[in-house]
Formats: structure tokens, C-alpha cells, sequence
């Protein structure tokens, strides 16, 4: 959550959570400077260009590096730096035409998009209409992971299975979008990586070449130069790249690590520049350690854990099911988790999305679901048990290569306590690993997720994760009243209604419990002594293009 996209770890998109339930809490809420050099003018950092390459934390993508194949942040990292779409976000989130020059519509049904048509790619050839195209196009008919998000378009079904006949292109530059009803929305999306373009030596006439995702040509600030797996993959500056986001630096190394603590380990001697996570260990002493190159501070991201809806004896739309995810839900003492184990960098959630979004409200019917409970999760197992006995274990997956295992086991420690059922973590070795299998439906029991936003929307929260056939859709979630809701959000231009929809969608999810949500967090890292300029986004993302190396 590439956008964005699932979560390697609980912060910034690949972070930990460690230490004991009785563990001791020490650093506050208070926001940490991004960096000194952030105050500094556009000029002046300007004038610190370099052709030096930093070292960037990162972990071995779950996929090659196809942007409508990709829906996680290790992937999802260095897709960003590589490609640039129609428009892009800045700092803020708010968003700026990229490649698009115009994108205009007047009815919000038929949209017509116009090109800047001094764009290219990374091997020279111009960025066209029909790149665009047919890599949407691709996306859909191979059954891409992103091909959720093109099922508003004409030529699809709801879960992006078809041709995409919806897009047309009218000339070389030009090219039109047709969705199935108004969308006001829609060009807020185009940022996000499933709308990237891809050159002309992608396919092989109309199919993606298999092995173009191991060494893309890009359109991006920087290009691709080497992958080495479960070590490092390779970005140099993209000296054919005229847009805003102009490199400051000749490049980004995303180092791949097997766990965070080597990571921060590797920040504190210097050898690593760029972090957007803390291990849970260090959370405490970050800031001591770090100083003004510590970072803390708000972003779009939401963390919860999943139960499949078919899960035996948790099925959604069962009453034996409904009665286990509430009680499992209320069993959890988020408060008490959240102040000893996070030292302040998470808040129990009370929504389905972050509060940084418009139209979070954590009073919402049905938010007592994710309330701790104890007598209350007590009594509705009880009646789960009369309708049908539990037996054998209550397993939370995750990935163990970052440092989750001590928050899991804090959780299934309060279920165990509360419930008395035999609740414990299952660690799976690598990311990918996990992913693989919640991606294939393999995974057992109960599993971790996060999700960090695409675009600043509650659509991408409910839409990616909830709405049928999402492209985030880990549980398989199915309700058609929640995705009417969902498309009512798209549709409409009034914000009342809006808040109204998105409060009516939220009591379904606390209803339904598809995941049981746990916290909100603020995104916590660092950087190298040699590094300023260092930049975290809306979403948790550090600015790599915008980081420099001080000169000696």
C-alpha cells in the first residue's frame, strides 16, 4: 500500500514492530524535522546537485518490475523512482500533471487525455498514447495483479478481467478513457503505478515480454541499471528526463535486507543513507541516536490483519462467523499495545482508513467493534462455541524478516488471555515468501496487512482492499450493498454525500469484520550524516530524488 500498495513492515511502507508487551515507552508524539535542509531554498539545495548515488533501504520485490504487476512497496520503491505517470503527488499529495498536458472530460464519463510530447523513455523513444494504452491493455487481458483498477473502465468486468476496449487512441499524443458511469475522481488515481506507460520493447506484439521486468526501460527520474537478487537493485540518473522531478543525485541503490535491525545498524555507521523505517528495538532511541537526521511524522498508512471470508468457522455471513471476529477483534488490548510496545508512533485505529484522509470518522455505528471488550469478546465466543466448537489453533501470519514477531505475539497473547483458545504467531521467512502465498490463497488461520495509500481518497482504501475482486483483495471479501457505496463515493461531487457513503460503507466493514483493523501509524526513519534534503511524503515515502550528498 503502493500506493500504494501492501506493506513489506508496520512503518513507512517496510517497517517493524518489535519489543514485549511489557515493554517500556519513551518517545512522544512530537513530530521530528523532516530536515534541516528541507527549510533551506529550492536555490540553494539546487546548487548541492551531485552525480553521488545514495543507498536506500529495500527489500526483495514479491514480482519483476512490471507496474501493472506490482502491489507491494518492496516493487513498488523502485517502480516509483524508474517510471513517472499521467501525473504525480508532491510532498502533500497533492497532485501535478507528469506526462499528461491536459486530462479533461464533460461529463466525467468519457475523459480525454493529451500528452506533453517531449517526454521519452530511458532508451530514447518517445512516450506515446499507445504506450499508455497498451500497457493498461496488457494488464487486463494477462490478469496483471493491478488489473482491479481498470474494472470501472468500458471493456472489463468489475475485477479488470477483458480487452479494455474503453481506451482508445485518437493520435499519436492523444487518447481516450470511457468508464462504465461519471467518476469525478478519476484523474486523482492516475499517479498511482497500475497507470504507468511502458516503451514499445515491452511486448512482444500485444503480450508483455516475460523477462522485461528484470531490466525495464523507464520514463522516470532515473533508469535501470543492475538486479541482483536479495541484495541490491540499481537506479542511475535518467539524463533523458525533463520533468518536474528532477534528480539531485546521480542515483539510488536499493539495498535489500533481510531484516531491519541489519538495516539500522548500517544507518548508524553510514553505509546505508536512506531509511524509511525504525526497528521496533530502536524506537525508543531513535531520536537520541539519530538526532536532527531522525524523522517522525504523520502518513497515509492503516494496518489490520486478515481473516479470509470463507475461513472455517469464521465465515463471513454466518452467525458463527460474525460472533468470532467480533470477539477476536475485541479481545485485543490495542491501548495497552499500542502505549508499551510502539513508543508513540501508533494509535489504535478506529476507522477503516487514516486520519490524514478526508472523511475519516471514528464515530461511526459499529466502532465498538474494535474496541476492547473483554467481557463482551468473552460472551460472543461463548455463543460462537454453542453453534459450533473451535478447535485447534488461532495462527497469525507473518513475514518474520521484519521485526513483527514480538507485536503478533503480543496480540495473540491478549486473544489467548481473553478467549482461552491456544492463539500464536507463524512466521514466514522471507516477504515475498508470504506474499506468494496470500497472493495464491495458500496461507492458513489469520495474516498480517497494512496498507499504504495510492492516492489520498477513501476509495483506494475501501475499493483496493474491500470491494469485490480489489486488487488488494487478500480475504476475498464480497459484499454488493458495500460496493454500491463504493461507487457512489466515485461518482459523486458532494462532499456531504460523500461523508455520508463512506459512513454508511465503514458500518458494513465493522459489521462484516473482512480484517480486523489495528493501528494508524506515523511514518518513522533517517538518514546518513552525509545526506540532507531528506524529504518523507504524504504516504511514508522518502522524496529519492530530491536527497543530496553534502559535498566535503
Amino acid at each position: 500500500m503502493k500506493k500504494k500498495r501492501i506493506l513489506t513492515g508496520f512503518f513507512a511502507g517496510a517497517a517493524a514492530l518489535s519489543l514485549a508487551l511489557t515493554g517500556c515507552s519513551g518517545a512522544g508524539n512530537d513530530d521530528a524535522s523532516n530536515s534541516d535542509v528541507k527549510k533551506a531554498s529550492k536555490e540553494d539545495v539546487q546548487k548541492k546537485k551531485s552525480d553521488e548515488i545514495i543507498v536506500a533501504y529495500g527489500t526483495e520485490p514479491q514480482r519483476p518490475l512490471v507496474p501493472g504487476d506490482t502491489n507491494e512497496t518492496g516493487g513498488g520503491d523502485v517502480i516509483d523512482v524508474l517510471w513517472e505517470g499521467l501525473v504525480y503527488y508532491d510532498e502533500e499529495g497533492k497532485s501535478h500533471n507528469g506526462v499528461a498536458e491536459d486530462i479533461s472530460s464533460e461529463d466525467n464519463k468519457k475523459w480525454t487525455v493529451k500528452l506533453k510530447k517531449d517526454r521519452k523513455f530511458s532508451d530514447g523513444t518517445p512516450v506515446k498514447a499507445e504506450n499508455f494504452v497498451k500497457a493498461w491493455q496488457a494488464t487486463t487481458k494477462q490478469a496483471l495483479l493491478n488489473q482491479w483498477w481498470f474494472g470501472t473502465f468500458e471493456g472489463v468486468d468489475e475485477e479488470g478481467n477483458g480487452d479494455l476496449s474503453g481506451v482508445k487512441v485518437v493520435d499519436d499524443f492523444t487518447f481516450e478513457v470511457n468508464l462504465k458511469e461519471p467518476e469525478s475522481t478519476f484523474p486523482l488515481q492516475l499517479g498511482y503505478s497500475a497507470f504507468y506507460p511502458l516503451p514499445d520493447v515491452a511486448f512482444d506484439g500485444d503480450k508483455l515480454k516475460a523477462d522485461f521486468g528484470k531490466a525495464p526501460v523507464t520514463n522516470g527520474p532515473y533508469k535501470f541499471d543492475e538486479w541482483k537478487n536479495n541484495q541490491y537493485i540499481k537506479t542511475v540518473r535518467n539524463d533523458k528526463y525533463v520533468g518536474d522531478r528532477e534528480a539531485l543525485n546521480g542515483g539510488v541503490e536499493f539495498k535489500i535486507y533481510q531484516q531491519d535491525n541489519a538495516g539500522y545498524a548500517d544507518l548508524q555507521s553510514g553505509t546505508l543513507d536512506v531509511m524509511k523505517t525504525i526497528p521496533a528495538a530502536s524506537l525508543n532511541s531513535f531520536k537520541s541516536d539519530l538526532g536532527e537526521r531522525a524523522i517522525q511524522q504523520e502518513q497515509a498508512v492503516h494496518q489490520t490483519f486478515t481473516i479470509a471470508a470463507k475461513e472455517p468457522h469464521f465465515e463471513i455471513g454466518t452467525e458463527e462467523g460474525k460472533l468470532r471476529r467480533q470477539a477476536i477483534s475485541m479481545a485485543i488490548d490495542r491501548d495497552t499495545i499500542s502505549e508499551k510496545i510502539f513508543a508513540g508512533v501508533v494509535k489504535p485505529a478506529k476507522g477503516w482508513f487514516n486520519p490524514t484522509i478526508n472523511y475519516y470518522n471514528d464515530k461511526v455505528k459499529g466502532v465498538e467493534n474494535v474496541e476492547f471488550n473483554p467481557d463482551k469478546a468473552r460472551e460472543l465466543w461463548k455463543k460462537a462455541e454453542e453453534i459450533s466448537k473451535f478447535e485447534g489453533d488461532f495462527t497469525l501470519a507473518y513475514n518474520a524478516d521484519a521485526s513483527h514477531k514480538e507485536w503478533v505475539d503480543a496480540v495473540c497473547n491478549s486473544i489467548k488471555k481473553e478467549l482461552g483458545v491456544n492463539a500464536h504467531g507463524n512466521g514466514v521467512p522471507t516477504f515475498k515468501d508470504f506474499r506468494d502465498q496470500v497472493t495464491n490463497r495458500e496461507m492458513k488461520g489469520a495474516f498480517r496487512t497494512g496498507w499504504q495509500a495510492d492516492y489520498p481518497s477513501p476509495v483506494n482504501y475501501y475499493g483496493s482492499i474491500y470491494v469485490t475482486g480489489g486488487s488488494a483483495n487478500d480475504g476475498d471479501y464480497t459484499n454488493k450493498k458495500f460496493d454500491d457505496l463504493v461507487q457512489k463515493i466515485r461518482t459523486s461531487k458532494d462532499d456531504k454525500e460523500i461523508q455520508k457513503f463512506s459512513d454508511e460503507a465503514a458500518e458494513i466493514l465493522f459489521d462484516d469484520l473482512p480484517s480486523i483493523p489495528l493501528w494508524t501509524t506515523q511514518a518513522t526513519g533517517g538518514h546518513s550524516e552525509r545526506t540532507s534534503n531528506v524529504i518523507f511524503d504524504w504516504h511514508g515515502v522518502p522524496m529519492y530524488y530530491q536527497v543530496v550528498v553534502e559535498k566535503k
